[in-house]
Order: structure tokens, then C-alpha cells, then sequence
């Protein structure tokens, strides 16, 4: 072989074992990148900043109603709507303008820097993200409580009867005003006992334990 091809050889070995390594170390890189981690956890004060507007609740709960992406145009028809009490379809254009124009200008972007949605302005189409879900138990409706205010005024005018009873005395025989009393007080105890389980049984989120 000629010098000149033996040069050629060697330096064409050591161009390729140059790149080689750099191209086994990117590979490596790669093998060991970390998996898509899980979305960050919101923060109370962003929370309360995406809820405590109405349309932008509005927003969240269409999105989990339907489930997938959505219009701009058809979101903003959608809260004319209830905001005006009318069918969609009854709608004005002012009416629907008004609502796509606030969407459009604050509430999406705002829920999208946020990491509540993602939302595309240049197509006018929004999804909510994995972080959304974490707004779910601030979203759930009021819950049905019972009316203990009844149970305690009941116990209170039964008893106030039954001690006019016993002062007029056409109470039966074994009523005295320590019957009654005692009565009194060991219904109130019982019904305490029950709303104090009924609150305890109602769960609310605990924001005092998220940052």
C-alpha cells in the first residue's frame, strides 16, 4: 500500500473512533434520561386563584363534562348560556361575544400559565392537563347536611310542653320536672352524639396540609 493511502487509512480510523465514543455517550444519555415525571402538585394560593372566578370554574367543569378537548367557541356559548339563563340556542351574538372575549383574553391564559389547561389561542382549543384533577374535591357540589337546628328545637319545645304539663298538672303521674329535665338533657346528649358523627363523616379538603 502507498503512503499516501496508509495516511488516508489512518486518518479515516481516526475520525471514526472519534465520533463513535461521542455517539455511544449520547446514546447513553438517552438510555438514562428519567421517565416524564408526575405533574407538580398546585399550590393552595393557585388553587384559590383558578376557582374564586366563576366563569373560569365554568371552564374546568365543561371540560370534565365532555371529557377531551374543546372549542373556544362552543365553551364560551356554553357559559353565555347559564350566565344569562337561556338556552344556548336564545343566545345574542353581544352575549356570546362578551363571554369569548373575556375567555379569549384572560381567563384561558391565565388558566394556562397556571398548568390548569392547556390552551391553544392560535386554534382556539383548550384540554385540561393531569394537574386539573387536583381541583376535583373543590369542585364537588354542596353537600346534603341534616337539619339538626329541627332536631334541637323539637327536643326544646317537647320539653318546654311536658314542663307546662307538669306545672298545670294534667301531666300523667310519673311526669315530674326531673323526669323532664333529665329527659331534656339525655336527648340533647343523644342528638349532640349523631351531629357531631355527621360532621366528622362529611370530608372536606384539608387545606391546611397543602403548600
Amino acid at each position: 500500500m502507498s503512503s499516501i493511502g496508509q495516511a488516508t487509512e489512518e486518518a479515516l480510523e481516526d475520525a471514526t473512533s472519534s465520533v463513535a465514543p461521542e455517539a455511544e455517550e449520547i446514546e447513553d444519555e438517552t438510555a438514562l434520561e428519567d421517565p416524564a415525571e408526575p405533574a407538580p402538585d398546585l399550590s393552595i394560593d393557585v388553587i384559590f386563584e383558578v376557582l374564586k372566578n366563576e366563569r373560569r370554574r365554568r371552564v374546568i367543569e365543561y371540560l370534565q363534562a365532555n371529557d377531551g378537548p374543546a372549542e373556544l367557541g362552543t365553551v364560551a356559548e356554553h357559559i353565555a348560556a347559564l350566565e344569562n339563563d337561556k338556552e344556548e340556542s336564545a343566545i345574542s351574538y353581544d352575549e356570546r361575544k362578551r363571554v369569548y372575549v373575556g375567555l379569549y383574553q384572560c381567563h384561558l391564559p391565565k388558566m394556562d400559565d397556571m398548568g390548569v389547561i392547556d390552551f391553544n389561542r392560535a386554534r382556539g382549543r383548550m384540554e385540561l392537563t393531569d394537574q386539573a384533577q387536583q381541583l376535583d374535591p373543590y369542585l364537588q357540589g354542596p353537600v346534603s347536611r341534616r337539619p339538626w337546628y329541627h332536631y334541637y328545637g323539637t327536643i326544646v319545645l317537647g320539653g318546654l310542653g311536658m314542663y307546662a304539663a307538669v306545672l298545670a298538672q294534667i301531666a300523667p303521674s310519673i311526669l315530674s320536672l326531673q323526669v323532664v329535665l333529665g329527659g331534656v338533657l339525655a336527648a340533647m346528649a343523644v342528638c349532640t352524639v349523631f351531629h357531631s358523627l355527621d360532621e366528622m363523616s362529611q370530608t372536606a379538603p384539608d387545606l391546611s396540609l397543602r403548600s
